[in-house]
């Protein structure tokens, strides 16, 4: 048994809140998303003590499902491709549990290439991944500060009610942006070139709308479709319709607003934001919006990304900065990324 984990208490159920100070793990991972949970689930096969923090309410992160009245709706990432072979196994392991299955393919190629979707959301294949961790949610990580000495280094890392753990090895997997914060927040040292790497990452934001219909939309099968993809002003990157994808029981559109049409409306009036796409989208709805929801993405994908699988902002105790900036804005990057991290720290511990 590790020293963390001889230190530490029994770990939470899936949950919210923490103990009391004086807990340690030999990994804390901020973030429950695709690459955190990846890390998590590699690094605890090993024997590390590991625990997971995001702020949100549930896992997955941008791999996200929500419900409204009785439609449910994919309204973050609405598939995903694999193309990595250890990446391909564990996809095919996920539909052979039920998790995944393929939604459509591509027209490129022999056969197309698979489009694979959750089973029955996407936030399935989240969850499949984080049975059996210690996950503890709606627990948002103030600051991460390097304590002890050069033998006995590890990390503070404190959270917004005030309270505390340590760890040997933290890996950070919120957008870049958020982890720069959480550094600078704890005064952790960041060579100069680190620093200009991690800067020289660029998000998109993305608008979703969730809308229910009173029928069935227009949208052809398999449900899914990029309305005017040679047409750059067209405010609209994807429609899907939860219906056909399998995911809701009754008629159910999102719709994804494009990357310049989001940036550009972001403060606005949402009501009015809402209205705009709706009317755009309005000859693949085919029936009336009787209610629908905003949300909106800040860092729906990263646009300038890193050509490298993790950052280590220190070696020694290893802090790691992971997800889908590293390797390309694809659910299948940010698995490879939560790979490489667990990598580094597995080594460093």
């Amino acid at each position: 048994m590790s020293t963390a984990a001889a230190r530490r208490s029994a770990p939470s159920a899936e949950g919210s809140g923490f103990a009391a100070m004086g807990e340690a793990f030999d990994v804390l991972i901020v973030g429950a998303g695709m690459s955190g949970l990846t890390a998590a689930r590699g690094l605890a096969a090993t024997g590390r003590s590991v625990r997971v923090v995001d702020k949100g309410r549930g896992v997955g992160g941008r791999v996200a499902t929500r419900r409204i009245s009785d439609a449910t709706f994919d309204h973050g990432a609405q598939f995903f491709t694999a193309r990595d072979p250890r990446f391909l196994a564990l996809v095919e392991q996920w539909v052979a549990e039920g998790a995944a299955s393929e939604w459509f393919r591509s027209s490129s190629g022999s056969g197309g290439n698979p489009r694979y979707r959750g089973t029955p959301t996407m936030t399935s294949i989240a969850k499949a991944l984080s049975a059996g961790l210690d996950v503890v949610l709606s627990t948002r990580v103030e600051s991460v500060r390097r304590v002890g000495d050069t033998d006995r280094a590890a990390w503070r890392v404190r959270f917004a009610d005030a309270t505390e753990v340590e760890a040997g090895s933290v890996i950070l997997t919120p957008p870049v942006p958020q982890s720069l914060e959480i550094l600078r927040s704890g005064e952790v040292v960041i060579e100069s070139q680190t620093r200009s790497l991690l800067e020289s990452v660029e998000y998109a934001p993305c608008i979703a709308i969730m809308a229910v219909l009173n029928g069935p939309s227009r949208i052809d099968p398999p449900g899914g479709i990029a309305p005017k993809p040679d047409d750059p002003a067209f405010p609209i990157s994807w429609i899907s319709d939860n219906r056909q994808k399998g995911v809701s029981n009754v008629a159910a559109i999102t719709i994804h607003a494009s990357a310049a049409f989001s940036r550009e409306n972001l403060q606005r009036d949402p009501k009015d934001v809402a209205d705009a796409l709706l009317s755009a989208a309005s000859p693949w709805l085919g029936s009336d919006a009787i209610e629908h929801q905003l949300h909106v993405w800040r860092y729906a994908r990263p646009t300038r990304f890193l050509d490298v699988g993790c950052v280590t902002v220190c070696a020694s105790p290893a802090l790691v900065v992971a997800g889908d900036a590293c390797l390309g804005a694809r659910l299948e990057a940010a698995v490879l990324s939560g790979w490489a991290a667990a990598s580094v720290c597995t080594t460093s511990l």
